[in-house]
């Protein structure tokens, strides 16, 4: 304020950034899921053990032929669901990737569980979860899946928002139904 009362000016800030509505909607999408594990825990149906959202579920390895890779998932999730313990990755999808790039993703994906990376460090590689909006778009991943060898197939699967909590663990979508079934 000095500055300004002596003739100088303010000095000039940044520009304000301002998110994409798609990134926002993507954003949201993945904190609605934590919101849905979190009242399903409240409600004793599930123990949230972890919830790692972008950018710390981020995966570092070596790809094939050395070059450092990332594998980028919306987040990572460790779930206690009865005596059992399942991980996952999250895919959200809102539909606004093309074929091409949903391709990549799951080369991506093959390409670290190839790695062994996961294995090593947890015993275990996560199910890679696709969270996506309608039939049409689970109809792409699913072919998408198909395209896969059948070792990389078996870690892929896809549901609906309204199916995804479901699709954890067998939980119910309906938080106020009784135990998981």
């Amino acid at each position: 304020m000095i500055a300004y009362w002596a003739g100088e000016g303010l000095p000039r800030s940044r520009s304000a950034y301002e998110p994409s509505a798609i990134w926002t909607a993507h954003t949201l999408a993945v904190s609605d899921l934590y919101v849905q594990l979190r009242a399903a825990e409240r409600a004793g149906r599930v123990e949230l053990l972890a919830f790692d959202a972008e950018p710390a579920c981020w995966r570092r390895y070596s790809r094939l032929g050395g070059a450092a890779g990332v594998l980028k998932p919306d987040a990572y999730i460790r779930l206690g669901v009865g005596e059992f313990e399942d991980s996952f990755f999250i895919e959200v999808d809102l539909g606004s990737e093309r074929r091409g790039q949903l391709t990549r993703q799951h080369h991506a994906y093959r390409e670290y569980f190839r790695a062994g990376v996961e294995q090593a460090n947890t015993g275990v590689f996560p199910s890679v979860l696709w969270i996506v909006p309608d039939a049409q778009r689970m109809a792409l991943l699913s072919d998408i899946h198909q395209g896969m060898p059948e070792q990389t197939r078996r870690l892929f699967t896809v549901a609906t928002r309204a199916q995804a909590l479901a699709a954890l663990g067998g939980l119910a979508t309906d938080l106020t139904a009784g135990a998981p079934s």
